[in-house]
C-alpha cells in the first residue's frame, strides 16, 4: 500500500488489489484505483479513487483453481463439449487415454473417437437423452490416435446456466479395456 500512495505522489495512476487481514474474523480482499489530479502548473493536488471490496469474486476465482486442478488430477478422461457437441476442454487423462492432445481435439466433435463397432442408433440415443436433460451412462468402444480401440465406461451430463438452460455438455471416461479383457480370459477358462 505504502508503493501505491508513493506512486500517487509521483502523478502516477494505481491500480492493485491486495488483502486486509484485520483480524482472524475479519479478512477481506479489495481492490483500489487510484488516479493522480494535477494542478495547471503539474502538480499533484489530489487523488481521487475508489476501494471495492472483491472478496465474493477471489474466492470464487478460488475455488474455480481448486476445482479445476482437480478435474486435472483425476483418473478419468474429462471433456467438455458446447450445446454443439464441439469440444473445448480436456483434461490430461484424455489426452493419455485417447492419445490425441488438447490442441488435437480442441474444436473438434468427439466423433473423432468413434470406433465404427456401435450403430447409428446407439449414438442417436445418447444424444437424444443429454439434449432431453438428462445424464446418458454406458459402455463405448473408441478408438485412440493410433487406431487402436479401446473401452470406456462414460457418463455424459447436461451443463446447464443460471437459467436451466443447456450450454454444453460433460463428458466424463474410465478406461476399462484391460478390465474387460480380464473378464473376457476369465470367461474362457
Amino acid at each position: 500500500m505504502a508503493k501505491a500512495v508513493e506512486r500517487l505522489r509521483n502523478g502516477q495512476t494505481v491500480e492493485i488489489e491486495y488483502r486486509v487481514n484485520e483480524s482472524e474474523d475479519y479478512q477481506r480482499w479489495v481492490s483500489i484505483q487510484g488516479k493522480p489530479i494535477r494542478t495547471d502548473d503539474g502538480e499533484v493536488a489530489r487523488v481521487v479513487g475508489f476501494i471495492t471490496d472483491v472478496t465474493e469474486r477471489k474466492e470464487r476465482e478460488q475455488r474455480l483453481r481448486e476445482f479445476q486442478r482437480a478435474v486435472e488430477s483425476s483418473g478419468h478422461g474429462i471433456y467438455c463439449t458446447d450445446r454443439d457437441g464441439v469440444i473445448n476442454r480436456v483434461n490430461p487423462a484424455f489426452e493419455e487415454i485417447s492419445g490425441y492432445t488438447a490442441e488435437e481435439a480442441i474444436g473438434e466433435a468427439p466423433a473423432m473417437l468413434r470406433s465404427g463397432k456401435h450403430e447409428q442408433a446407439f449414438y442417436e440415443d445418447l444424444w437424444e437423452t443429454i439434449l432431453d436433460g438428462d445424464v446418458w451412462h454406458g459402455e463405448v468402444i473408441n478408438e485412440r490416435k493410433d487406431g487402436e480401440h479401446y473401452i470406456i465406461d462414460q457418463t455424459i451430463a447436461p451443463v446447464t446456466d443460471e437459467s436451466g438452460e443447456t450450454t454444453g455438455f460433460v463428458a466424463v471416461n474410465a478406461d476399462v479395456t484391460e478390465q474387460r479383457a480380464t473378464e473376457r480370459e476369465l470367461e474362457i477358462l
